[in-house]
């Protein structure tokens, strides 16, 4: 019983082989899922990155879109200006 050891004093405490496999196991296991988080990670900012190319040519359709629409409403305007006065030409012309 000489190789009893004291716990939490700090004073004697020597592990045994046994021990010590088992806190290396410990550390190997811990070390093998941080490789496992970094690999995931990593997945996840490529995912981000490739995400935000998304969204950058989401916007510029988006932008795209908007000036057609503008564009669109100008000649919409402008073509329910003019058709009173051309279905008026169009009428007078028909009569000779």
């Amino acid at each position: 019983m000489m190789n009893q050891t004291l716990q939490g004093t700090g004073i004697g405490e020597r592990k045994t082989d046994e021990e010590s496999s088992k806190v290396n196991e410990k550390i190997e296991q811990t070390q093998n899922e941080i490789d496992e988080i970094k690999c995931i990670m990593k997945d996840n900012i490529e995912k981000m990155m490739h995400r935000g190319i998304n969204l950058n040519e989401l916007k510029n359709s988006c932008d795209h879109l908007e000036e057609q629409a503008a564009q669109f409403q100008m000649t919409a305007k402008k073509e329910s200006f003019l058709r009173p006065f051309t279905e008026t030409i169009l009428t007078i012309k028909e009569f000779p």
